[in-house]
């Protein structure tokens, strides 16, 4: 994980646990956390085509290549959002092909069932498109 050490945010309040969500956004709310990174980088790369075989079953596909993401968790005062975008693993390391994007609204939809990716406008998936290319691509104590 590239960026601040999270030892301060640990141990904020004089505990040496995690504060619970409330205790994080009223920091936030209140200035405390102001220059705490408020989105969050996700990746997963999948394995290509993995199969499961138990003795006496069948073959159980476990993995796929195109369940390949990178994402956003945005968690502030005023936004608890979900943002990922998909290509396959085995044509698309970089990320440089979407093949298509979800995103999720989890003060509304905490299961994330409701794919929002299509009705939010051009300008907002750009902004988050932007937003998610600088996490991805920065490297070092200098990524904010």
């Amino acid at each position: 994980m590239d960026g601040r050490s999270l030892l301060p945010l640990l141990r904020s309040n004089a505990r040496s646990v995690v504060p619970s969500d409330d205790t994080v956004l009223a920091a936030a709310a209140a200035g405390g956390l102001a220059t705490w990174r408020q989105a969050h980088l996700v990746e997963y790369l999948a394995t290509s085509g993995v199969v499961n075989t138990p003795p006496g079953t069948d073959d159980h596909l476990k993995d796929n290549s195109n369940n390949t993401f990178i994402g956003l968790r945005i968690q502030n005062a005023t936004t608890n959002l979900a943002y990922f975008e998909f290509t396959d693993a085995t044509t698309d390391w970089g990320f440089e092909r979407i093949d298509f994007c979800e995103m999720y609204d989890l003060r509304q939809d905490p299961h994330q069932l409701q794919n929002i990716c299509s009705r939010a406008s051009a300008a907002v998936r750009a902004g988050l498109h932007a937003q998610l290319r600088k996490q991805f691509t920065c490297a070092g104590p200098t990524c904010d």
